[in-house]
């Protein structure tokens, strides 16, 4: 389904693909012939990770914020298929006075491959007040 930058579906599901959404309008999960997806939020909406369940696999991310609620774009992230970790995520960023990103690290790790790779990117954000 397609999804609104806050989560919530802005689109019917393909045919076939049925999705139910919690009272807050955010998609929950979606259910199609050969695969079930539950998404995972906090009580404002925040993500905080998915699990996609098929014949084969249970694909899982989980996501943990940080502590301070103003720097929610702080967080690490593991994805795991069935029991085993194949990567995670770190972001970091700085803030300005009104707790909105300005500049961010974020470290993505592939840890299905041996040795393991990371991939290093910054994010910058340009925000005009007026």
């Amino acid at each position: 389904a397609q999804v609104q930058r806050t989560c919530q579906r802005a689109a019917r599901p393909p045919a076939g693909v049925t999705g139910e959404t919690d009272d807050n309008g955010f998609g929950v999960s979606a259910t199609g012939k050969e695969m079930k997806v539950e998404y995972r939020y906090d009580s404002e909406g925040y993500p905080l990770g998915k699990t996609t369940i098929n014949s084969q696999n249970t694909l899982s991310v989980t996501a943990k914020p940080s502590a301070d609620p103003r720097k929610k774009l702080d967080y690490t992230a593991v994805s795991r298929v069935d029991d085993r970790q194949v990567g995670n995520v770190t972001q970091s960023c700085e803030y300005d006075a009104y707790a909105n990103p300005v500049d961010c690290r974020l470290v993505i790790v592939d840890e299905s491959v041996k040795p393991a790779v990371s991939h290093h990117y910054t994010i910058k954000n340009r925000i005009d007040y007026y």
